[in-house]
């Protein structure tokens, strides 16, 4: 089981406050005279897989509860439950359900990228409910065997917040954490081509189950790669002379120990160009290395396989998750579209 307390926040979704008022949808709506403003959401960069920037389709799901500021032994009220904020083009955000700021009191806002919904196809379950710890969001049974375009990037986000009607609408940001690690595998030839009979990752921890408290992220893992599975597999690739192909696309895991003893390790079986089709060179290699004991959540790991005649060399780099315009903090008082930026050195 591997536990992390220390998150690396990769990520800001701003939940645009308009302006608000009470814990329910119960309450009229608008500035002036007295009615209530409505809690948008709005405008909200990310990085997933290989993609910067939301694209129209996305959502994540929002859980938030409040309470008196002034009592924390008050009962908290749900606000938000999953409630799936999603856009149509990309930086427009929506969501069903109206709710509204109530003076006084503390929202506490929960979210899951990619929403419930859509999760739906890689965990079994997924939940948020309040404890007597604090807040637990729980998602059951994920599976990350898919890889490339299909691989899910999880992330979590949470923010506490307390309204004050005579401050006016502020706003409300949800830094955004990986909850996985990034593997890439890569070969790269040098004056010939090759071709990449077959290529697989075995003993890796692809399947779990997650929770996010208030203070820690913890994954148990339920299933590793095995021979013959077809996951983290791929055969028939041709590589060019002094070329580099990318073998699987993203890999995102759950973060995991990478013990001395049955670490995951890939496996390639390659033939050189002008060589008879009955020949091949089987070679393998341990993903622990001197320098990477462990894939963190939020840091890449790029396996690079420098393939000379008869020989594979195995050099890996660790970096942190590529990312651009990583924070967006919508206030009353910022144009829309300006951003501090929180670029990251790309693999």
């Amino acid at each position: 089981m591997i536990r992390r307390t220390n998150i690396l926040k990769t990520l800001c979704v701003p939940v645009a406050a308009v302006s608000l008022a009470a814990c329910s949808d119960t309450l009229p709506g608008g500035p002036g005279g007295g009615d209530r403003d409505a809690i948008g959401f709005r405008g909200a960069p990310e990085t997933r897989a290989a993609v910067n920037g939301f694209a129209a389709g996305d959502a994540f799901s929002v859980w938030a509860w409040c309470r008196s500021a002034q009592d924390v032994q008050d009962t908290p009220v749900p606000v938000f439950d999953a409630e799936r904020v999603y856009t149509g083009d990309g930086s427009t955000w929506t969501y069903e359900h109206t709710e509204y700021w109530a003076d006084g009191r503390t929202y506490a806002f929960y979210a899951l990228f990619p929403d419930r919904e859509a999760l739906a196809a890689a965990a079994g379950a997924v939940s948020c409910v309040p404890g007597e710890n604090g807040v637990r969001l729980t998602v059951s049974g994920f599976d990350a065997q898919q890889t490339g375009e299909g691989a899910v990037d999880l992330m979590t986000a949470r923010r506490t917040v307390t309204y004050d009607a005579a401050e006016g609408p502020s706003s409300v940001s949800l830094k955004f954490a990986h909850e996985l690690a990034r593997l890439a595998f890569r070969v790269r030839t040098q004056g010939r081509e090759v071709e990449i009979v077959s290529f697989k990752v075995n003993g890796a921890g692809y399947a779990g189950d997650f929770v996010r408290t208030e203070e820690t992220a913890t994954w148990t893992l339920r299933e590793r790669t095995v021979a013959d599975d077809g996951i983290f597999a791929v055969s028939g690739l041709s590589v060019g002379a002094s070329d580099v192909a990318d073998l699987l696309g993203d890999v995102l895991v759950p973060p995991q120990t990478l013990e001395e003893t049955g670490a995951p390790e890939l496996t390639l079986v390659y033939r050189l160009a002008g060589e008879p089709e009955a020949t091949s060179h089987t070679v393998s290699a341990s993903l622990r290395t001197s320098s990477v004991t462990q894939w963190q959540a939020g840091q890449s790991y790029a396996y690079t396989l420098d393939l000379r005649t008869g020989t594979l060399v195995l050099t890996v780099t660790i970096r942190p998750w590529i990312e651009e315009d990583a924070e967006v903090d919508w206030k009353p008082s910022t144009p829309a579209g300006t951003a501090d930026r929180n670029q990251f050195m790309a693999i």
